[in-house]
């Protein structure tokens, strides 16, 4: 079975203050200190970019990567909910 060339979403914390930034790889190996040299950390890999960017937005409101993959869930949810009713 062959694999997909699926992006794999990562969060990344500054390391000049608390600010965080969501990035996409395509290679199927862990981003290193050496690729990324301008975060202290990297929270990931995230399934959704959807869930990415909820963990940029709302940072304490999950404490799990599986925590913001069902935010992204129930917030696509409440959004089809929203148009099929207007």
């Amino acid at each position: 079975m062959v694999k997909r060339n699926r992006s794999r979403w990562y969060v990344g914390v500054l390391k000049a203050g608390v600010n965080r930034e969501a990035f996409a790889r395509y290679e199927y190996n862990e981003p290193t200190a050496e690729l990324y040299p301008a975060y202290s950390y990297v929270i990931g890999p995230f399934r959704t970019e959807k869930a990415a960017v909820l963990c940029v937005m709302f940072p304490s409101a999950a404490s799990t990567v599986a925590g913001y993959e069902r935010m992204s869930k129930l917030y696509q949810a409440q959004m089809i909910g929203k148009e099929i009713m207007l």
